[in-house]
Order: C-alpha cells, then sequence, then structure tokens
C-alpha cells in the first residue's frame, strides 16, 4: 500500500486511474504535536476502513511549505485532501476551490462548494464529514 502512494506522489505511470483516485491527501503542520499524529492515525485508519490509501505531508507551520504541500497534492489528483494545519492564508484556499477536489480544513475560514471543515469540541474530540464518494 505504501509503494502505491509513494508511486502515485512520484507521477510514476504504474499506477492505474482508478487506484489514484482512491488516494487521500493529509497535510498537517508537524507530526510531532499529539493532536496532529493522533488525528493523522484516525485519518489513516478510517481511510482505510473505506477502501482509500493516504498520502501525508507536513508543513513544519511553514505557509510557504504549504503551499507546495498543496500543489504537490493537487498533482496528485487526490480523491480528497484534508488540511488540518495551523497556518491559513487565502492564496491556497482559492488554488484548491479552482480545483475543484474535495477539501476539508480545520477550524479555519468559511464554507463552499467541494470544502467542509472539521471543528474541534473540546480539546481532542473532532467532528468530520463524509469520505468523498
Amino acid at each position: 500500500m505504501l509503494s502505491t502512494v509513494s508511486a502515485v506522489m512520484n507521477g510514476k505511470d504504474i499506477v492505474s486511474d482508478n487506484t489514484k483516485s482512491r488516494v487521500l491527501g493529509l497535510i498537517v503542520s508537524n507530526l510531532v504535536n499529539p493532536f496532529f499524529a493522533e488525528t493523522a492515525q484516525t485519518f489513516e485508519a478510517e481511510g482505510r476502513r473505506h477502501g482509500y490509501q493516504v498520502a501525508l505531508l507536513e508543513t513544519q507551520f511553514s505557509p510557504a511549505r504549504l503551499h507546495a504541500c498543496v500543489r504537490q497534492m493537487l498533482g496528485m489528483r487526490v480523491a480528497g485532501l484534508a488540511v488540518l494545519t495551523s497556518e491559513f492564508d487565502e492564496e491556497f484556499f482559492a488554488l484548491l476551490k479552482m480545483s475543484g477536489t474535495s477539501s476539508v480544513f480545520l477550524d479555519v475560514g468559511a464554507a463552499a462548494a467541494h470544502v467542509q471543515y472539521l471543528r474541534r469540541y473540546k480539546e481532542w474530540n473532532v467532528r468530520c464529514g463524509e469520505l468523498p464518494s
């Protein structure tokens, strides 16, 4: 499974279009923070339960790195993208809206076409939406 995600990320033609459409993208600020690490584990487990593989990137709290991660995920044509970071700006948000890629964000911005939000309730409880079909 990890080799399939790697092939998709590297643009190799050995992966069928159907398989590419079964890859979800996840961008987090970092994996040292327990919130992002636990969220990534849950996201991967839920994705797997629904037949998806997960490509994971981290920004290290850098807005420039966030832009690069979003562009990389869009280039991979992921089925959906979760951006669970503390950094946010309108430029990458506009890029995602224009792409039409189903996406979800953590506690930022306002909903739009193809865009949903995760809202944190209390410290670790997260309410989430549906995976793309």
